[in-house]
């Protein structure tokens, strides 16, 4: 039997707007794979999964990244 080992690293991006995240995403490649709920499960051109999420912590709006238009840096 041959053994094949997976990345079990999981990630969850957290998000005001998740819809406008996961288009961003997108356009970096990402694929949407479900939506579950309000979030949405994807898979990144490497093969990874990650969720799209609600924000999770009080302090979010504290210590968000924001992208700027040209989705490659953020300030």
């Amino acid at each position: 039997m041959e053994l094949i080992l997976r990345n079990h690293l999981h990630l969850d991006i957290e998000s005001d707007d998740i819809e406008a995240e996961v288009s961003r995403l997108e356009k970096l490649g990402a694929k949407r794979i479900k939506q579950v709920r309000t979030w949405w499960i994807m898979e990144a051109p490497t093969g990874h999964r990650f969720c799209v999420i609600r924000p999770q912590r009080s302090e979010f709006a504290n210590e968000a990244n924001q992208w700027d238009d040209d989705d490659s840096n953020f300030v």
